[in-house]
């Protein structure tokens, strides 16, 4: 048995305990020792996602508002977290890259233990595992940067100041940005 954390609002949290499935061929079990909520992303998918505030129209493929006949569907508890990093205890027969005592990290929620395919853990490496926790953020804040075509002399604003929120005004200055304005609502 092993336990994870729930929230149905961002601001309420329960600790539900549960079994992990079998492991299967492909599988990797991994007991986490640090896991980290980006608090920015977190909030929106529980507060403010658009499957609450909008219906989905599968002819016009496309949300659209909700009136007084349609409420919002009742908030289930949903798993918190976003990256966790550990080590392998137990590998299916058919995994080949990661053996246990190895150190990993991969998308997931806090948890004390996962199981997932093989393809989903990277190797810890020389990574930190407060490093490991921010490759998600700095990736999405450098592909932010990227496609947002930042050039050497360009003023820029960064909404939220999460993770991605800072690693982006980072990117943005590395990028060449003559100014970034970094605006957060807390």
């Amino acid at each position: 048995m092993v336990q994870r954390i729930l929230s149905t609002d961002g601001l309420t949290f329960s600790v539900e305990t549960f079994d992990l499935p079998p492991l299967g061929a492909h599988d990797v079990r991994v007991a986490v020792e640090f896991a980290a909520p980006k608090h920015g992303t977190e909030t929106k998918i529980l507060t403010d996602s658009p499957f609450v505030r909008h219906l989905w129209d599968d002819e016009l493929r496309m949300f659209l508002p909700r009136d007084a006949a349609t409420p919002a569907p009742t908030a289930l508890p949903r798993a918190v977290g976003n990256t966790v990093v550990g080590t392998v205890t137990e590998v299916g027969a058919a995994v080949t890259r990661l053996t246990p005592g190895t150190r990993v990290f991969g998308y997931g929620p806090l948890a004390e233990a996962h199981q997932a395919a093989e393809e989903h853990w990277h190797a810890l490496g020389t990574l930190t595992p407060q490093d490991a926790v921010c490759v998600d953020p700095g990736h999405v804040a450098f592909v932010a940067v990227r496609d947002g075509n930042i050039r050497l002399g360009d003023d820029v604003a960064v909404y939220g100041l999460g993770a991605i929120g800072l690693l982006t005004v980072q990117a943005a200055r590395a990028a060449g940005a003559r100014r970034v304005l970094a605006v957060d609502p807390v």
